[in-house]
Protein backbone atom coordinates (compact mmCIF):
# COMPACT_ATOMS: atom_id res chain seq x y z
CA UNK A 1 0.00 0.00 0.00
CA UNK A 2 1.77 3.48 -1.30
CA UNK A 3 -0.09 5.25 1.73
CA UNK A 4 0.83 2.95 5.00
CA UNK A 5 3.80 -0.04 3.45
CA UNK A 6 1.17 -2.79 3.92
CA UNK A 7 2.13 -5.40 1.71
CA UNK A 8 -0.57 -6.18 -0.59
CA UNK A 9 0.52 -9.04 -2.75
CA UNK A 10 3.34 -10.71 -3.52
CA UNK A 11 5.06 -13.47 -6.09
CA UNK A 12 7.75 -15.72 -4.69
CA UNK A 13 9.40 -19.05 -4.47
CA UNK A 14 8.24 -19.37 -0.78
CA UNK A 15 5.35 -20.62 0.61
CA UNK A 16 3.10 -17.81 1.76
CA UNK A 17 3.37 -16.08 -0.97
CA UNK A 18 -0.04 -15.04 -3.02
CA UNK A 19 1.89 -16.68 -6.13
CA UNK A 20 4.35 -19.40 -5.37
CA UNK A 21 6.88 -19.89 -8.22
CA UNK A 22 10.10 -22.24 -7.67
CA UNK A 23 11.97 -20.70 -10.31
CA UNK A 24 12.33 -17.34 -8.74
CA UNK A 25 14.95 -17.73 -7.21
CA UNK A 26 17.09 -14.16 -8.27
CA UNK A 27 16.30 -10.99 -7.12
CA UNK A 28 14.25 -8.36 -9.42
CA UNK A 29 15.88 -5.00 -9.16
CA UNK A 30 14.36 -3.74 -12.11
CA UNK A 31 11.21 -1.84 -12.74
CA UNK A 32 8.59 -4.08 -13.25
CA UNK A 33 6.42 -3.49 -16.74
CA UNK A 34 2.64 -3.49 -16.06
CA UNK A 35 0.46 -3.94 -19.18
CA UNK A 36 -3.43 -3.91 -19.54
CA UNK A 37 -4.16 -6.47 -22.34
CA UNK A 38 -7.48 -6.00 -23.42
CA UNK A 39 -7.76 -2.28 -22.69
CA UNK A 40 -9.98 -1.85 -19.71
CA UNK A 41 -7.62 0.01 -17.87
CA UNK A 42 -6.80 -2.84 -15.29
CA UNK A 43 -3.39 -4.64 -15.58
CA UNK A 44 -3.15 -7.55 -16.78
CA UNK A 45 0.32 -9.00 -17.18
CA UNK A 46 3.54 -7.73 -15.65
CA UNK A 47 7.10 -8.19 -17.11
CA UNK A 48 9.75 -8.58 -15.16
CA UNK A 49 13.71 -9.38 -15.70
CA UNK A 50 15.91 -10.78 -12.89
CA UNK A 51 19.59 -11.32 -11.69
CA UNK A 52 19.66 -14.88 -12.59
CA UNK A 53 19.49 -13.79 -16.58
CA UNK A 54 15.29 -14.62 -16.76
CA UNK A 55 12.70 -12.91 -18.17
CA UNK A 56 9.08 -13.64 -16.24
CA UNK A 57 5.30 -12.78 -17.09
CA UNK A 58 2.74 -12.98 -14.04
CA UNK A 59 -1.01 -12.38 -15.52
CA UNK A 60 -2.91 -11.01 -12.85
CA UNK A 61 -6.76 -12.33 -13.75
CA UNK A 62 -9.97 -10.61 -13.50
CA UNK A 63 -11.21 -13.87 -11.33
CA UNK A 64 -8.64 -12.85 -8.30
CA UNK A 65 -6.20 -15.88 -9.70
CA UNK A 66 -2.58 -15.53 -10.76
CA UNK A 67 -0.31 -17.40 -13.12
CA UNK A 68 3.46 -16.96 -13.37
CA UNK A 69 5.76 -18.10 -16.24
CA UNK A 70 9.53 -17.99 -16.97
CA UNK A 71 9.24 -16.61 -20.94
CA UNK A 72 12.74 -17.19 -20.90
CA UNK A 73 15.54 -17.99 -19.30
CA UNK A 74 18.60 -16.51 -20.82
CA UNK A 75 21.34 -17.84 -18.63
CA UNK A 76 23.57 -20.30 -20.51
CA UNK A 77 24.83 -22.21 -17.31
CA UNK A 78 28.43 -21.35 -17.91
CA UNK A 79 31.02 -18.36 -17.46
CA UNK A 80 30.38 -17.38 -20.76
CA UNK A 81 26.80 -17.31 -20.96
CA UNK A 82 25.90 -16.08 -17.59
CA UNK A 83 23.37 -13.73 -18.24
CA UNK A 84 22.43 -11.15 -15.64
CA UNK A 85 19.61 -8.23 -15.94
CA UNK A 86 19.79 -5.32 -13.66
CA UNK A 87 17.47 -3.49 -16.46
CA UNK A 88 13.98 -3.48 -17.13
CA UNK A 89 12.28 -4.84 -20.13
CA UNK A 90 10.74 -2.48 -22.48
CA UNK A 91 7.58 -3.64 -23.83
CA UNK A 92 5.59 -2.78 -27.38
CA UNK A 93 2.57 -4.04 -29.07
CA UNK A 94 3.06 -5.15 -32.32
CA UNK A 95 0.58 -6.59 -34.98
CA UNK A 96 1.85 -7.80 -38.58
CA UNK A 97 0.48 -9.55 -41.56
CA UNK A 98 0.02 -13.79 -41.11
CA UNK A 99 -1.38 -15.14 -43.87
CA UNK A 100 -1.44 -18.35 -41.76
CA UNK A 101 -3.60 -16.83 -39.12
CA UNK A 102 -7.88 -16.72 -39.76
CA UNK A 103 -8.05 -13.17 -38.92
CA UNK A 104 -4.71 -12.43 -41.67
CA UNK A 105 -2.87 -10.83 -38.96
CA UNK A 106 -0.62 -11.78 -35.65
CA UNK A 107 -0.71 -10.26 -32.36
CA UNK A 108 2.71 -9.99 -30.27
CA UNK A 109 4.48 -8.25 -27.42
CA UNK A 110 7.99 -7.78 -28.22
CA UNK A 111 10.28 -7.27 -25.22
CA UNK A 112 13.46 -6.22 -25.38
CA UNK A 113 16.34 -5.91 -22.86
CA UNK A 114 19.90 -6.18 -22.35
CA UNK A 115 22.27 -8.06 -20.15
CA UNK A 116 25.24 -6.78 -17.98
CA UNK A 117 26.47 -7.58 -14.16
CA UNK A 118 25.88 -4.12 -13.15
CA UNK A 119 27.97 -5.10 -9.53
CA UNK A 120 30.74 -5.78 -11.45
CA UNK A 121 31.13 -3.93 -14.06
CA UNK A 122 34.65 -4.93 -15.07
CA UNK A 123 33.61 -8.27 -15.59
CA UNK A 124 35.12 -8.88 -18.92
CA UNK A 125 35.16 -13.19 -19.37
CA UNK A 126 30.81 -13.45 -20.17
CA UNK A 127 29.17 -12.24 -23.53
CA UNK A 128 26.58 -9.83 -22.91
CA UNK A 129 23.67 -9.56 -25.27
CA UNK A 130 20.24 -7.11 -26.11
CA UNK A 131 17.62 -9.57 -26.33
CA UNK A 132 14.53 -9.63 -28.27
CA UNK A 133 11.73 -12.06 -27.30
CA UNK A 134 8.36 -12.20 -28.81
CA UNK A 135 5.71 -13.35 -26.83
CA UNK A 136 2.29 -14.04 -28.67
CA UNK A 137 0.01 -14.98 -25.86
CA UNK A 138 -1.74 -12.05 -26.62
CA UNK A 139 -5.68 -13.47 -26.49
CA UNK A 140 -8.66 -11.05 -25.34
CA UNK A 141 -10.02 -14.00 -23.66
CA UNK A 142 -8.76 -14.44 -20.32
CA UNK A 143 -9.73 -18.73 -20.39
CA UNK A 144 -7.67 -18.98 -23.90
CA UNK A 145 -4.30 -16.98 -21.80
CA UNK A 146 -4.82 -19.55 -19.18
CA UNK A 147 -4.78 -22.45 -21.34
CA UNK A 148 -1.57 -21.32 -23.33
CA UNK A 149 0.56 -19.90 -20.22
CA UNK A 150 -0.21 -24.13 -18.91
CA UNK A 151 1.38 -25.51 -21.37
CA UNK A 152 4.31 -22.72 -22.40
CA UNK A 153 7.54 -24.08 -22.33
CA UNK A 154 10.50 -21.58 -21.18
CA UNK A 155 12.60 -20.37 -24.01
CA UNK A 156 16.10 -21.10 -23.16
CA UNK A 157 19.18 -19.12 -24.98
CA UNK A 158 19.49 -21.56 -27.98
CA UNK A 159 15.78 -21.57 -28.91
CA UNK A 160 16.86 -17.63 -30.24
CA UNK A 161 18.51 -16.55 -33.36
CA UNK A 162 21.60 -14.67 -33.34
CA UNK A 163 21.22 -11.77 -35.13
CA UNK A 164 24.77 -11.52 -36.12
CA UNK A 165 24.35 -15.20 -38.09
CA UNK A 166 20.88 -14.50 -39.56
CA UNK A 167 21.99 -17.84 -42.02
CA UNK A 168 21.57 -20.52 -39.64
CA UNK A 169 18.52 -19.88 -37.09
CA UNK A 170 15.25 -22.17 -37.21
CA UNK A 171 12.25 -21.30 -38.14
CA UNK A 172 11.17 -21.53 -34.20
CA UNK A 173 13.97 -19.18 -33.32
CA UNK A 174 13.20 -16.33 -35.04
CA UNK A 175 9.40 -16.68 -34.46
CA UNK A 176 10.94 -16.44 -30.89
CA UNK A 177 12.83 -13.77 -31.15
CA UNK A 178 16.85 -13.12 -31.37
CA UNK A 179 19.73 -11.50 -30.03
CA UNK A 180 22.11 -8.83 -30.75
CA UNK A 181 25.67 -9.70 -28.87
CA UNK A 182 27.97 -6.57 -27.51
CA UNK A 183 31.01 -7.09 -29.74
CA UNK A 184 33.57 -4.85 -27.48
CA UNK A 185 35.07 -7.10 -24.46
CA UNK A 186 32.76 -6.10 -21.32
CA UNK A 187 30.20 -4.55 -22.94
CA UNK A 188 27.19 -4.32 -20.67
CA UNK A 189 23.57 -3.26 -21.01
CA UNK A 190 22.99 -0.62 -18.25
CA UNK A 191 19.89 1.38 -19.37
CA UNK A 192 16.51 -0.19 -20.43
CA UNK A 193 16.13 -0.23 -24.12
CA UNK A 194 14.51 2.47 -26.24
Amino acid sequence: DALDGTLLWKASSTVGANLVLPEMKNSIVSDIKPVDNDGDGDIDILYASDTGGRLWRIDLFSDGTQSGVVLADLNGGNIEDNTRFFTSPTVAFHTYPDVGSPTGKKDQYVITLGSGYRAHPLVKNNQDRLFVVFDSITYLEEATNKSSLSSYSTKKLNNFADFGNLDAPSSDATENGFYIKLLTTGEKAYTAAI
